[in-house]
């Protein structure tokens, strides 16, 4: 077995090029790595959960995993470890909370008829405020409901939307302002 602590003098790069080895070296220097990026797993955990829940144990160890697997797909040359490994992680993070809420949704929590018909109503209400939002977004023109598409369905950021469509960031800040306000209008029309 290899002492981790002779790994410990070495470079991000090196530890990097150890961890994809598939050596006996591989393991140790894989957890130096991962505890160093510790951090970082735990920033992504927050920034999917966007301040909503506490830290939860089981997006972490996802994170935690895809780390792993970042590492093992990194090739240097490009973006550094830390930029690359926080997009493969925020992805698995943010397709396992959508995988939880989706199976929360299906579970059965009623017990009593009393409790199944006011979950059927709740889902009505859903269903119907889903309606409303689909007429209010079809009366936006294509331009703000692709800024729309891109901030929330492609979770990209303002900087990048600006950067795409070639407007400075101010300008995206402010169409996404008044397309929010708009959409409040008539939602509450």
């Amino acid at each position: 077995m290899i002492n981790p602590a002779t790994l410990t003098g070495r470079t991000r790069r090196e530890l990097v090029a150890a961890a994809q080895s598939g050596t006996p070296a591989a393991a140790p220097a894989l957890e130096l790595l991962l505890v160093e990026h510790e951090g970082l797993c735990r920033k992504v955990v927050s920034d999917v959960g966007k301040g909503q829940f506490p830290l939860d144990e089981d997006l972490l160890q996802i994170a935690r995993i895809a780390f792993v697997r970042a590492v093992n797909a990194f090739k240097p040359g490009g973006a550094s470890l830390s930029t690359f490994a926080w997009a493969v992680m925020f992805r698995a993070v943010l397709n396992e909370a959508r995988r939880c809420r989706r199976d929360l949704l299906r579970l059965p929590l009623a017990a009593t008829e009393d409790e199944k018909h006011a979950l059927e109503d709740d889902w009505l209400g859903r269903m119907l405020e889903t309606l409303v939002l689909r007429a209010a977004l079809s009366a936006l023109s294509v331009a703000e409901r692709d800024l729309l598409t891109r901030l929330y369905d492609q979770d990209q950021s303002q900087t990048a939307v600006a950067a795409e469509i070639g407007v400075s960031h101010t300008t995206v800040q402010n169409r996404h302002r008044r397309v929010i306000n708009n959409l409040r209008l008539a939602l509450s029309a």
